[in-house]
C-alpha cells in the first residue's frame, strides 16, 4: 500500500512536445491561411489580366485617334468617312502611295486586328463623330470623336470609351 501512495504523491512531470491533436489543429489553421492566400493570388491574376486588356485598348485607341488626326490634315478627308469605311489591309505602310480612303481603311484594319489579337471574344467597336460649330460664324471648326469598345472577359462585360476633339 505504501508503494501506491508514493505513486500518487509523485509530482507530475512537465509535458514535452505537442500532442497529435495540437499538431493537427495547427496544420488545419495553416492550411486555411494558405487557401486564403491562394484565392487572393487568383483574384490578383484576374485583375492584372483585365488591367492589361484595358491598357492595350487605351494604347491602340490613342494610336487610332492619332492616325485620324494625321489623316484629317488632308483636305479631302472627311472624318465622318471613318464611320463608313470598311477595314481592309491596303498595304499602305509598304511605301505605296495610298488615297485618303485607302489610308482610313488600312488604319481601321490595323486597329481592329490588333484589338482582336489582344481581347477575348469578339470585341464590338463603335464610332461617333459630332461636329463642333463655332457659335459666331456657324461654321464647323472641329469634330468630337467618340470611340466605344465593348468585349467580354470570362463572362464579365468590359467597356472602354474615349472622346477627343479633332
Amino acid at each position: 500500500m505504501k508503494q501506491n501512495l508514493k505513486k500518487i504523491n509523485r509530482p507530475y512531470q512537465k509535458q514535452q512536445g505537442f500532442t497529435l491533436i495540437e499538431a493537427l489543429l495547427a496544420l488545419f489553421i495553416l492550411s486555411i491561411g494558405l487557401l486564403g492566400i491562394a484565392g487572393m493570388h487568383v483574384e490578383g491574376m484576374k485583375s492584372s489580366n483585365i488591367a492589361m486588356q484595358r491598357m492595350v485598348v487605351t494604347i491602340k485607341t490613342q494610336d487610332l485617334l492619332d492616325r485620324i488626326r494625321a489623316n484629317a490634315t488632308n483636305e479631302s478627308v472627311a472624318l465622318n468617312n471613318y464611320k463608313l469605311v470598311v477595314a481592309s489591309n491596303q498595304a499602305c505602310n509598304s511605301g505605296i502611295d495610298c488615297s485618303a480612303t485607302n489610308m482610313m481603311s488600312h488604319d481601321l484594319f490595323l486597329w481592329q486586328s490588333d484589338l482582336n489579337n489582344y481581347l477575348p471574344g469578339n470585341p464590338v467597336y463603335n464610332f461617333t463623330m459630332t461636329d463642333v460649330i463655332d457659335p459666331v460664324s456657324k461654321v464647323v471648326v472641329s469634330q468630337l470623336v467618340t470611340v466605344n469598345i465593348n468585349w467580354t472577359d470570362r463572362g464579365n462585360a468590359q467597356s472602354y470609351s474615349v472622346t477627343t476633339q479633332i
